[in-house]
This record gives structure tokens, C-alpha cells and sequence, in this order.
């Protein structure tokens, strides 16, 4: 079941999450069916890779050709790496994405899944902006800040150019960063806080920022005539047709795990609607905690506000392709 099962750590590589820590400390996640760690013979995921899913046999990685090769890796779940083969020698257990093994590079002989996933570090706290985008020089939201209440197309002229190290915007709105001038090069969008810009390559690499989409109206979202949620916000997509919310929203308001009002099929029903949504194949991962905390939730597919006991607002949710 993919039902309250929490990736923490994919979490942790893409962006803050935007819950609080008190709720997040109780969660303990168990084993799903989907973890996999993905080793590559280049750093930066690059150059030839094997996948071990849970399940397989990964005690002796001479069997796959992949013995003392990995120099980066891609995890979803909780996964000890071992210097020996049958998980001896030097351990060590990872639970994000890791561009470069450093010691453990070209020394990798064994892996496993582990089954649980601990809690994530306390979130480092940030005071929102009233509105527009702020950027700071150092990770973490500390240093020097710019304000921008408008698009940016160009940095240069700011003294800001290729120094952010963090950002955060205004609540319930979302703004696409690119790495060059005029909104060109790499580029992507945000709707949560981002503590540490390097995970997703824009570390001391933003040169253009605007506010992509329209502002949610404040309090209750207003749903379409008829039904149907059109506006879905809170994703950082990354790579390899991969996504993640940290707090998905359906025209500014927390997503319910029941699809529909009045389903029995809830759970992992309604977290692969809200990636089918945004046009990803299903949910890998995901987690739930009470509505209260976000003021409620509406059923993505068709648009009403959820009531009744068996509501639950999605989080952490983690949209793949493959």
C-alpha cells in the first residue's frame, strides 16, 4: 500500500516541507513495494546506472556487473550501502539522492532496503513575505536578501546575479526561477520555501524570476461551476519524470486522499488522481494528516469540499512517470 507512506528523504533533496515538525516526528512510514535506489558508474547521475528495487537481491553487486562502480546514486526509501559484500565492512544508510559517493566512491558491494523511514530534521524556520519573492545569498534563509514584488528578467543590474542560496515567496503564490537572463536556461517553479537551492542545480545560479499563475483568492477556495478543480500548485518537478509536493493544492486549498465526496476508495485512489493531474503516471509515495491543519480540503475530482470523518489532506506526495 502506498497509503501513509512517507518519503522524507525526497523530501529533504527537492525542497522545506512546509508542515510542522511536531506532526511530521510521529510518522513512521513502512516499507513500500516501490523503493529503489538507482547507482550510476558517473557523479551527477550520469553515465551507466543500475536499479534494485525492494524485493531483489542486492547482498552482492558482482552479480549485476555494478561491484565497486557507484559514484552517485537516486534513492526512494531508506537504503544501506555496504563497502563488502552480504552488507559487510563500512555501512552507511541514505534516504535522499546523492550526486557524488565521495568515501564510498567506486566502493559500493552490497545494498538493502531498510523498513522504516525516520523522521526528517526539524524544518529551519522562515517568516513569509506579505507578497512577491524573496531571495537570500546563503542557504538555510540567512545572509543577504532581495525583494522582488515584480518579474525580474535580468539580475545583473541588482547585485544579486548568481547569489542565491535560498528563497521564499508569499503564501499561495508561485514564482518560476531560470538560470539566465530572461527567464531561459534551466528553470523552475516554486510555491514553498526552498532552505537549500542545490538539490534542484540553482545554487548561485538564478539570473530571472517571475510569478507564473493566478493568486488563489484568500480564505475558502472558490470551486469552477459544476465541479472540477483546474489550478494545482505546490510541485517541484525533477528529473527523470519524476515530481513532488510537499502540500499539494487543487485552486488553493489542501487536497483530500478520497478522490470524489461520498468514495469508499480512498488512499491511493485519490493520490494518483492529483499526479495524473499534473500529468505524471501515479503516486509512488504520499502522506496524510488531518485537514484541520490546512483549513480543510476539497476532492480533486469533482471540486467539493470534503466532510465527514474519513477526511485526510495529502502530503509529501511523489509523482512518478516510470
Amino acid at each position: 500500500m502506498k497509503s501513509n507512506t512517507f518519503l522524507a528523504a525526497f523530501a529533504a533533496a527537492f525542497i522545506a516541507l512546509a508542515i510542522t515538525a511536531e506532526a511530521m516526528a510521529q510518522q513512521t512510514a513502512p516499507l513500500s513495494r516501490r523503493a529503489q535506489v538507482v547507482l550510476y558508474d558517473g557523479p551527477n547521475f550520469t553515465g551507466r546506472s543500475v536499479r534494485i528495487q525492494a524485493g531483489e537481491d542486492g547482498s552482492n553487486l558482482t552479480n549485476l556487473n555494478f561491484n565497486d562502480r557507484a559514484s552517485s546514486m537516486r534513492v526512494l526509501g531508506n537504503w544501506e550501502v555496504c563497502e563488502h559484500v552480504n552488507f559487510d565492512g563500512a555501512c552507511q544508510r541514505f534516504n535522499s539522492d546523492v550526486a557524488n559517493l565521495g568515501g564510498f566512491n567506486d566502493r559500493i558491494s552490497s545494498v538493502r532496503v531498510l523498513a522504516t523511514i525516520p523522521p526528517p530534521s526539524r524544518p529551519t524556520p522562515v517568516l513569509l513575505p506579505r507578497s512577491g519573492l524573496q531571495l537570500y545569498d546563503n542557504a538555510g534563509y540567512s545572509g543577504q536578501t532581495f525583494d522582488a514584488g515584480s518579474d525580474v528578467n535580468n539580475l545583473s543590474n541588482t547585485g544579486f546575479n548568481d547569489r542565491t542560496g535560498s528563497l521564499v515567496m508569499a503564501e499561495n503564490e508561485t514564482w518560476q526561477v531560470c538560470s539566465d537572463a530572461n527567464y531561459r536556461g534551466l528553470c523552475r517553479s516554486f510555491s514553498e520555501p526552498v532552505a537549500d537551492l542545490t538539490a534542484v542545480g540553482l545554487n548561485n545560479n538564478i539570473s530571472s524570476m517571475r510569478r507564473i499563475g493566478s493568486p488563489p483568492i484568500p480564505g475558502r477556495p472558490i470551486v469552477p461551476p459544476g465541479g472540477g478543480l483546474t489550478q494545482l500548485s505546490g510541485e517541484t518537478r525533477g528529473e527523470n519524470g519524476v515530481g513532488f509536493f510537499a502540500i499539494p493544492r487543487a485552486n488553493g486549498s489542501a487536497i483530500d486522499h478520497c478522490e470524489r465526496s461520498l468514495s469508499q476508495t480512498c488512499g491511493d485512489t485519490g493520490a494518483d488522481a492529483v499526479c495524473r493531474m499534473a500529468g505524471y503516471r501515479e503516486a509512488s509515495y504520499y502522506s496524510i494528516l488531518p485537514p484541520s491543519q490546512y483549513g480543510g480540503t476539497v476532492h480533486v475530482g469533482d471540486g467539493t469540499q470534503c466532510r465527514g470523518r474519513n477526511c485526510g489532506a495529502i502530503i509529501n506526495l511523489l509523482c512518478t512517470s516510470d
